[in-house]
Order: C-alpha cells, then sequence, then structure tokens
C-alpha cells in the first residue's frame, strides 16, 4: 500500500504556526496552562521537532516546565525534556546530548518502556555527533532490544532508523540490512517516518557512489513531503543538492542550495545552514573559485562549531577531499583564507554563500 503525502497536515500546521505560538502564549496564563501546554507540546512533536525558530519555541516550553514546577509526573516530565532534547539537536549538539541523557535516566525511574526506546534511539544518535561512535553503537543495540521487546512495529521502526545512522556513521555493516528492516514495517502506515527512511538510506548510498539509487530514495522521501521546501525537507533538498553535484550537474545543484540556505537562516533552522554552506564551499572548488570556496570552508566550520556539533561521516569525507584540492591550489594561501571565513560573523558568512552567484 502506498503512504501518503505529509504536505496537507504539515502544510496546515506550518501555516498556522503563528496561531499555535499565541495558543501558548495565552493558555500559560491560564489555570492548568502549563500542563495544557506540556501536553500539547508532547501531542505535536513531531511537528515541534522540526519548528521554523526552534529557538522561540524552546522558550515556550521552557516556560511551560518552570510555571508547572513539581507538580508533574515523572512520565510527563520525561516527554516534556524529550521535546527539548529534540528542539535542541537544532541548537547546541552538546546540550542536547546532555538533556537526552536527563532524559533517559528519568524515563527508566518512570519505567515508560517505550519513551525510553526512542529517547535511547535518539540518545545513540547524538553521541554520533559527539564523536563517540562506540558508545552510540552500544545504546542503538540496546534500544533495538527493547524496541523488539515491546512489539510495537511502528515504535521498532523509529528505534531501526536511528540505529542505521549509528551503524553508517561508525563505519560498522549492517546499516543497509536496518534500514531495509525498518522500511519494511513502516511502508504501510507511517509517511513521516517512511520519508526519514527513505532520505537516511539515499544518503548512506551516496556515501557509497551509488547515485542512482540515492537519488531514487532521496526522491521517494521528497515526495512524501509534498515536494515544497519545509523545516521537515530541508535535509532532504540539502542531500538532493550534493546529489546533484556528484552527478556533475553544478548550476542546479548552486541555485537549490542558494535557495535551500537563504530558506533555513530566515526560518533558524541553523542545523541545516553549515551542511549547506559546505556544501556551496564545494560548489566553488568546482567552479574554480578556490578563493571564495577557502573562505567558505572555515565559515562552515565556524557555523558548525557555533551549534557544538561535528560532520557527519559523509560530509567529513567530501569536506577532507575538497581541502585536499585547494589546499594543492592555493598553498599557504590556502590557510590565510580559511582562517578569514572562519572569522566571520555568521550574517557575513551566508551573505558571502549566497552572493555572486
Amino acid at each position: 500500500m502506498r503512504v501518503l503525502p505529509i504536505a496537507n497536515w504539515r502544510g496546515r500546521l506550518d501555516s498556522d504556526e503563528l496561531n499555535l505560538r499565541a495558543a501558548i502564549e495565552r493558555t500559560l496564563a491560564a489555570p492548568q496552562g502549563p500542563e495544557r501546554v506540556l501536553q500539547q507540546f508532547w501531542s505535536l512533536q513531531r511537528f515541534w521537532r522540526h519548528a521554523r525558530h526552534p529557538e522561540q519555541t524552546l522558550v515556550l516550553l521552557e516556560r511551560a516546565l518552570d510555571q508547572i514546577g513539581s507538580n508533574i509526573t515523572m512520565s510527563q516530565r520525561g516527554e516534556a525534556l524529550y521535546c527539548k532534547a529534540l528542539l535542541l539537536g537544532w541548537i547546541d549538539r552538546r546540550l542536547e546530548l546532555d538533556t537526552l541523557l536527563s532524559t533517559l535516566e528519568l524515563t527508566r525511574r518512570a519505567g515508560n518502556r517505550a519513551l525510553e526506546a526512542d529517547v535511547l534511539s535518539r540518545y545513540s544518535r547524538s553521541l554520533t555527533h559527539s564523536g563517540r561512535v562506540q558508545e552510540s553503537l552500544a545504546a542503538g543495540a540496546e534500544a533495538v532490544a527493547l524496541a523488539r521487546r515491546i512489539g510495537d512495529p511502528v515504535l521498532l521502526a523509529m528505534v531501526l532508523s536511528q540505529y542505521a545512522v549509528a551503524l553508517s556513521e561508525g563505519e560498522a555493516s549492517g546499516a543497509e540490512a536496518v534500514f531495509l528492516e525498518a522500511l519494511a514495517l513502516v511502508e504501510p502506515s507511517g509517511a513521516l517516518l517512511a520519508m526519514m527512511l527513505h532520505n537516511n538510506y539515499g544518503l548512506l548510498l551516496l556515501g557509497k557512489d551509488s547515485l542512482t539509487d540515492a537519488r531514487r530514495h532521496t526522491e521517494i522521501a521528497l515526495e512524501l513531503a509534498g515536494g515544497e521546501l519545509t523545516s521537515v525537507s530541508a535535509g532532504m533538498y540539502s542531500n538532493m543538492g550534493w546529489i546533484l553535484l556528484q552527478e556533475g550537474d553544478l548550476e542546479r545543484a548552486v541555485s537549490l542550495l542558494v535557495d535551500l540556505l537563504r530558506s533555513c537562516w530566515l526560518n533558524g533552522s541553523t542545523g541545516t545552514v553549515p551542511y549547506v554552506v559546505l556544501a556551496l564551499a564545494c560548489c566553488a572548488t568546482r567552479r574554480g573559485t578556490s578563493d571564495r570556496a577557502a573562505k567558505l570552508h572555515g565559515g562552515a566550520d565556524e557555523l558548525l562549531l557555533a551549534g557544538s556539533d561535528q560532520w557527519e561521516s559523509l560530509e567529513a569525507s567530501l569536506r577532507a577531499q575538497d581541502i585536499a584540492v585547494l589546499r594543492d591550489r592555493l598553498g599557504d594561501d590556502f590557510e590565510r583564507l580559511y582562517a578569514d571565513g572562519l572569522a566571520l560573523p555568521p550574517d557575513q558568512i551566508i551573505r558571502l554563500a549566497v552572493t555572486a552567484y
């Protein structure tokens, strides 16, 4: 059975986001308002985790947590902290990791096994971003074992999807088989999860230079997302930019990535921004504008460091290859130009990345 696109419900929520925020503001001022706000965050957590301007959303969530104080169950606090961690994933990876660890401890004490499996798998993914590969794989395997015991196929697919990423980031075997198992579980019913699985599987295939299959799975993910550029589909369009670049379609890659960068910067989707700047740096190298490329590499690294993040394995490999080319072309000038980019304020990095194309 074909999974239906998520564009309709996602589009309605996106267009109504300001009203949702305003409703939260009003609810916080009402009796029992903080409890209702936390319930709303949890019921819409799949939406809020990809919300535009995650910093603003996080402020509302923290206000609700501050106001409710100790008047909340352990399981409810675990749910709220998980929502917080998902937002921090777009803002500060180090704080995300710390919050996930606190959430995991809380959910274990509360005996919420399904949430424990979900949080543990996300914790595994966050550990990969911190370069703690072996810990990531151990946490991912534990999450999969727990999800199998629970027996919920959608939960298992979610956990498998995170474990597959951890396996691919750790260059361990078995990632492709895990992706395929997760897809088989979720295709009949889970549009959002199927979309993310196809996207991440496409990225794995791109790293193996299987460009045709990588494009096919990325296009399926974009179809499920409705084709529109949103906070949900931003990572997919970034991956498509890399695919176009590897296919040699430089002009289309640049056009897509520039539009994507403008959108992400305006909407506060800061987690995607360094990856798009990195891709544009590689485009500049292909175009022969080596000075610009070196500065953009510095700018991309600065943006990544600001979010306490590390390059994922594919981008780290592509970055290293591109910098090797630039060092060969520029010699000692590369370090100077790279340092110039590293010193730029974020808005100037973005301006450099989107202009003169």
